[in-house]
């Protein structure tokens, strides 16, 4: 008699039953292990994204007032470096100078108001805020409200030696190298130590070697032993609203023209605070950094009979960084403190750090 073997009804759900248990353990571990995988990868962005701007600008303040092998600390110094630049109408206070490239200013900062210390203030995609001192036409509609925007301006770091002497005004020079190192439309510098003048070519040759230095008159003698000729670069950093509805940091190169585009360095920059160590010590600075103050006053303000700006011997830089975090459900609305700056995000399901630094302006920094 033959016998049929198999499951019963019963054994067979109980079998279902604990394969169902097994898969859903299974699917649970795999979604967890996603969920932590795509939080470590967002927190790695957001790391990766406060090194990057972190590096980006701390890099740029080092070199505020950089003037070849002389700098704003040797300016200072009983005035016995000096700068030409043109439009001014006074070589010690350099008024009417264009904002934009006035090299007499290292750094120019406005302060975004309504972000004092211990205020609260809510990330926004809106343009429509109040700075001091107010922002220039180039920046205006560009910023978002609540963060603050740092200008700085210095002689860059490649440098083309002089090979034929300015001994006229407006003298034809010619510099070394390979071609292509004199562009219009840009800033540059003569500088041999004793002094620096800035100037716009004109008459550039083909190479960008040839070229006429405009302002520069043959009182100032710069010769051929120890003349070198730099690129002024004057930077806005500021973040601003992106086309993809977002937040980013920005970089502005402002030239005499005023026709470049901003560039966007990163996204998800949700704010940008600074804070100004300035040398109060009377008379001449003494290398020490005495208080802090915000931007409003250090711009346009005075110390004695010389600008704030040329005693800031250190900035500290706060940057708020943001990434849409994987849990559409999270809801943390919790303020992250800027330099003492409560700000709230844009929405609740970001992941957030801050990450703050304080950076040496070595050129103002004073040693006797």
């Amino acid at each position: 008699m033959n016998k049929n073997y198999g499951f019963s009804l019963i054994e067979l759900l109980v079998g279902i039953l604990i394969s169902s248990f097994i898969i859903l353990g299974v699917a649970q571990v795999f979604i967890s292990n996603r969920k932590v995988f795509s939080n470590n990868e967002s927190l790695s962005r957001v790391q990766e994204t406060g090194r990057f701007v972190m590096e980006e600008i701390a890099r740029e303040i080092r070199m505020a007032g950089h003037m070849g092998c002389t700098n704003t600390a040797a300016r200072m110094r009983a005035r016995e470096v000096f700068v030409r630049i043109p439009g001014a109408t006074n070589p010690s206070s350099f008024t009417g100078v264009d904002w934009s490239w006035d090299f007499s200013q290292p750094i120019t900062a406005y302060e975004a108001q309504g972000t004092q210390s211990g205020q609260r203030f809510s990330s926004t995609l809106s343009t429509a805020g109040v700075w001091g001192p107010a922002l220039p036409p180039q920046l205006r509609g560009r910023v978002a409200a609540g963060s603050d925007v740092i200008v700085i301006r210095y002689l860059g770091v490649e440098a083309r030696n002089l090979t034929s002497p300015a001994q006229s005004d407006n003298p034809t020079l010619v510099v070394g190298g390979g071609s292509g190192f004199i562009r219009s439309g840009r800033v540059y510098g003569l500088t041999d130590c004793n002094k620096a003048s800035v100037f716009i070519p004109t008459n550039i040759s083909a190479d960008g070697r040839t070229f006429i230095a405009q302002s520069v008159t043959g009182a100032e003698q710069y010769s051929i032993n120890d003349t070198q000729v730099f690129e002024g670069r004057s930077i806005a950093y500021y973040v601003g609203p992106n086309q993809r509805g977002g937040l980013s940091l920005f970089k502005l190169e402002l030239t005499p023209t005023n026709t470049t585009a901003p560039e966007e360095l990163h996204d998800n920059v949700l704010n940008l605070q600074f804070m100004y160590g300035i040398d109060t010590s009377p008379t001449l600075p003494d290398g020490g950094i005495n208080e802090y103050r915000l931007g409003d006053q250090v711009t346009g303000q005075m110390l004695g009979a010389e600008p704030v700006s040329w005693r800031v011997g250190a900035v500290r830089v706060g940057v708020l960084i943001g990434t849409d975090a994987p849990d559409v459900n999270m809801n943390d609305r919790t303020p992250r403190q800027v330099l003492g700056v409560d700000v709230t995000p844009l929405n609740g399901n970001e992941i957030r750090h801050v990450y703050e630094r304080t950076v040496a302006v070595r050129n103002n920094l004073f040693s006797y």
